[in-house]
């Protein structure tokens, strides 16, 4: 990785990452459906349908909030539910983790 501790690479990027999501949460938590669509163009129905399927698995649904696309309408979900944003970050924070563990081993082999 350039000459830098891999280790620090990984934990500098989940970090940064989960905050990003983390302010995904925040917009789920504060904004108004309105909002969202129109200043966000966050599309109605597919925000609903995750919405679905993240109040029917909870907070592990935070481990998938480093998926491409869904990520971010995952994050804005649990905060339009108001889960916890403690358990929220934590579980956001290993599903990033275990991401980037990855991609720094494919990284490492090449």
């Amino acid at each position: 990785m350039a000459g830098f501790n891999p280790w620090l690479v990984v934990l500098v990027a989940t970090l940064g990452n989960t905050l990003g999501g983390m302010v995904s949460f925040l917009l789920g938590w504060l904004c108004k459906w309105e909002w969202l669509e129109k200043y966000l163009k966050v599309d109605r129905q597919k925000l609903e349908n995750i919405r679905c399927k993240v109040s029917r698995y909870g907070y592990p649904a935070a481990l998938f909030a480093w998926l491409p696309i869904v990520g971010d309408l995952v994050a804005i979900a649990m905060g339009l539910l108001r889960l916890n944003p403690w358990i929220t970050a934590l579980l956001m924070f290993v599903g990033k983790f275990v991401r980037y563990i990855l991609v720094a081993g494919v990284v490492q082999l090449f």
